[in-house]
C-alpha cells in the first residue's frame, strides 16, 4: 500500500499543479483503480531531441471482436466527432433501401464527409438535397461564406434532412436527440457496433448530437463497414453501398489533396478511412478484415497520419501504390521561418507486449 500523508506534507508549499498530481493520485488509490496511461504514439523533434509528445489510445479488432492490439484502454468513451459519420449515416441509408430509393454514390459519400466547401463538394451536397425535396435554409448546421450547403457537414445534415422526409417525421427539431430521426441513428450505431449501453452524447460542431463510444466499439463498427458481410445482416446492405461510395469518391470524403482521400484512392478497395475533429481515426481494412480506431489525447492531429501508416505497415495493409500516394507523411518535417528543416513529426513504434499472441 502507498502511504500519501507523509508525501503531501512534504510538498505543501509547491505549486497548485503538483498537489493537484497528488489529489488525482489519491482517487485513484481511494477508489482502488489503478490507472490506465495512454501510449506514446507519436513524437516531434528538433535536432536530436524529443521536444514534444503526444500520447494516445488504439484499438485493432476483427469484424468479430477479438482485439488484436490495444494500446491505452479502449473501453474508455470517445467521441469520435466526424469519424462517427459513416455509422451516423446507416440508419437514413436503410430506411432509403427499404422504400426501393436508390441514393447515388455521390449523396451516400456526402453523407460521410467533412468537405472543403470546394465547387464538386457543393453540387454533390445539392443533389443529396434535392433528394430530399429540401431546402437550404432548413439545414440546421451554420453558414460558412454565408451558404450552409458550403459547411463541411451539410452532406451530414442533408442525410439527417432526407431521413426526416421518408419517415414521415417532424424536419422541425431533426438535430435534437429525443428528435425520432436521432434515436433511430442511436439504435444503429448501438446495433452495428455491438454496444449494449445508452449513448451519451454532446452536441457537435455542426449542432447535431455526437455519440460517444468505447474506442473498441469504434474499431469493431470500422471492421465490420470494411467488411459488410460481417456486419449484423439488417444492416450489411446499407454498410454495403456506404463502404462502396465511401471508396469510389474518396474526394467528396474530404478534398483532393487530404491524407484521408489521397489513402483511400490509392489502396483499391483494401480499405476506407474518415478522421475526426479532436484527434479521432476510424479505419476498416478488407486486406487484412481489421478495423482500427485511434484517439490522440491531446486532440493534436499533427501525427496522425504518420500513425495511419505505421498501424497499416505493421498489419500487412501496406501496398507500394499507398507508399507512393503518401508514403511521404510517415515522418513530416518541421521548418523554421526561414525554411529550414529543424526536426519531423514520427510515430512510435508499438510495443510488442500491447500485441495480441
Amino acid at each position: 500500500m502507498i502511504h500519501t500523508a507523509n508525501i503531501q506534507r512534504r510538498i505543501c508549499r509547491v505549486p497548485l499543479a503538483y498537489c493537484t498530481v497528488l489529489a488525482m493520485v489519491q482517487w485513484g488509490i481511494a477508489q482502488d483503480k489503478p490507472h490506465e496511461l495512454s501510449s506514446l504514439l507519436a513524437e516531434v523533434t528538433r535536432g536530436s531531441v524529443v521536444e514534444s509528445r503526444h500520447y494516445g489510445r488504439m484499438v485493432v479488432v476483427t469484424p468479430a471482436g477479438e482485439v488484436i492490439l490495444a494500446l491505452g484502454n479502449p473501453q474508455d468513451l470517445i467521441f469520435p466527432r466526424s469519424s462517427l459519420k459513416p455509422l451516423q449515416a446507416l440508419a437514413t441509408v436503410m430506411l432509403a433501401q427499404e422504400k426501393g430509393i436508390e441514393l447515388a454514390s455521390e449523396e451516400l459519400a456526402m453523407m460521410c464527409a467533412s468537405h472543403e466547401g470546394h465547387d464538386y463538394h457543393v453540387q454533390s451536397v445539392k443533389l443529396l438535397l434535392a433528394r430530399a425535396g429540401g431546402q437550404e435554409e432548413e439545414l440546421f448546421c451554420g453558414p460558412v461564406q454565408g451558404s450552409r450547403i458550403s459547411n463541411g457537414c451539410s452532406g451530414k445534415h442533408s442525410g439527417m434532412l432526407l431521413h426526416a422526409k421518408l419517415s414521415g417525421d417532424p424536419i422541425e427539431g431533426y438535430w435534437n436527440v429525443d428528435h425520432p430521426v436521432q434515436q433511430r441513428i442511436q439504435l444503429a450505431i448501438r446495433e452495428f457496433t455491438s454496444y449494449d449501453k445508452p449513448l451519451q452524447w454532446g452536441a457537435d460542431g455542426c449542432g447535431v448530437p455526437n455519440y460517444a463510444l468505447p474506442l473498441y466499439n469504434m474499431a469493431l463498427g470500422y471492421a465490420r463497414l470494411a467488411n459488410p458481410d460481417t456486419s449484423p445482416e439488417k444492416y450489411r446492405a446499407a454498410a454495403r453501398v456506404i463502404r462502396d461510395a465511401m471508396q469510389a469518391h474518396p474526394e467528396l470524403i474530404s478534398s483532393r489533396d487530404s491524407f484521408d482521400a489521397k489513402l483511400m484512392a490509392a489502396a483499391g478497395g483494401r480499405l476506407l478511412g474518415k478522421n475526426g475533429a479532436e484527434a479521432c481515426y476510424g479505419l476498416g481494412l478488407t486486406e487484412p478484415s481489421l478495423g482500427l480506431a485511434v484517439k490522440i489525447e491531446d486532440g493534436n492531429p499533427r501525427g496522425m497520419p504518420c500513425v495511419m501508416l505505421y498501424a497499416i505497415e505493421r498489419l500487412g495493409a501496406m501496398t507500394p501504390a499507398i507508399e507512393k500516394a503518401v508514403g511521404a507523411s510517415r515522418a513530416i518535417d518541421v521548418n523554421n521561418s526561414v525554411g529550414a528543416t529543424v526536426g519531423q513529426i514520427r510515430a512510435v513504434r508499438w510495443a510488442e507486449s500491447a500485441i495480441a499472441k
